[in-house]
Order: C-alpha cells, then structure tokens, then sequence
C-alpha cells in the first residue's frame, strides 16, 4: 500500500470512529435521563460552570483596576501641592 493511501485509509477510519461512537455512547445513565428536573439540574450546572471562570477574570480586573487606581492617585500629589505661581512671577525649574 503506497504512503497516500495508507494516509487516507487512516483518515477513512478515523472520520468513521469519530461519526459513529457518540452514538453508541449516549454519555451516561444520568445524564440521558427522562427526569425534567434532573435535566434543568444539568443544564444550570452547566450554565454556573461555565460562567464561573468568566466572574473570576472580570473580578480580578475589577481588583486590579482599583488597587492601581488606589497607588497613582497619590502619584501626583507633589505637583499639585505647590501653589500657583503669581502673577508675573518668573516660572519655577
């Protein structure tokens, strides 16, 4: 058998075992379940877990927003400490 259909015998049989087992498989006993109660149960699950990552970033972004926010608000409290010059005074270097 040449290299190409060696190749292409391997995708053949992997496009089929990946077509046909999830059929075959039907996730869990559980998970298949007629039970309404149990299927909004899985279905919330699954919304909280994949939205428990996404809060996890953004508070994390919150924090680190405030805390820098907290450490460069006193950045420029020199500069805005001195007075305004006066009139006709001759600028400061």
């Amino acid at each position: 058998m040449s290299r190409p259909r060696a190749l292409a015998a391997v995708v053949a049989l992997g496009a089929a075992a990946v077509l046909l087992v999830p059929a075959a498989a039907e996730a869990c006993a559980v998970c298949v379940s007629g039970s309404e109660r149990n299927r909004m149960a899985f279905f919330w699950t699954t919304v909280f877990l994949s939205l428990l990552p996404l809060a996890a970033i953004a508070g994390g972004l919150v924090w680190l927003a405030r805390r820098a926010g907290a450490g460069l608000a006193a950045e420029f409290e020199d500069r805005d400490a001195w007075p305004p010059p006066a009139a006709g005074a001759p600028p400061r270097s």
